[in-house]
């Protein structure tokens, strides 16, 4: 069954969520239940739609306070360093955490650009451009070492904070954002 990875964007009655876009289609039937529902936290203002099965609360508290955490590092950063190049977008942010086997499979993750990464296997992306409008997406590995999905997560989610004040996604800023919240 080919169903789109990215199904980031799906059809739920959470406020201000829209239908998946199609190109996440196969992703979305390989995601269990727990998965695709996802639950809403408003954190600094930004609607985060968590897609993932936590089954150990220690992992979830992990994973929303890293994002929680970097939302925040990411605002300041932006401001001391960044220059904004339009008002904050009102985007709602899709995060899927799941296992390196279906981000790594290029089968259900057809849209996004592999050879940005020299087709090599990644912990994470981010992705604006097949998300519905008003909507981002981050996918970010489960099955790696906590050291890892921190380090994922710091990084993508400065990609989705370039992304909402229009800035150019590029990954020297990601890692500047990276080591500033290090020495912090």
């Amino acid at each position: 069954m080919k169903n789109f990875f990215i199904f980031s964007i799906l059809c739920m009655s959470i406020s201000k969520m829209s239908c998946a876009s199609e190109y996440y289609d196969i992703f979305w039937g390989h995601l269990s239940p727990l998965e695709r529902e996802g639950f809403l936290e408003k954190i600094y203002g930004v609607d985060v739609v968590f897609h993932a099965d936590f089954t150990n609360l220690e992992e979830k508290d992990f994973v929303i306070g890293k994002v929680s955490a970097y939302l925040l590092w990411a605002d300041r950063f932006s401001k001391r360093y960044g220059k904004p190049t339009c008002e904050q977008k009102e985007t709602v942010l899709h995060i899927y955490y799941v296992s390196r086997e279906i981000i790594n499979d290029r089968d259900i993750m057809h849209f996004l650009s592999w050879s940005k990464w020299n087709n090599k296997n990644i912990y994470g992306a981010f992705d604006s451009t097949y998300s519905p409008k008003g909507t981002a997406t981050i996918f970010l590995s489960s099955t790696h070492s906590r050291k890892d999905v921190d380090e994922t997560i710091k990084h993508e989610i400065y990609h989705y904070w370039q992304y909402r004040i229009c800035q150019v996604l590029e990954e020297t800023s990601a890692y500047q954002f990276e080591t500033y919240h290090v020495v912090k």
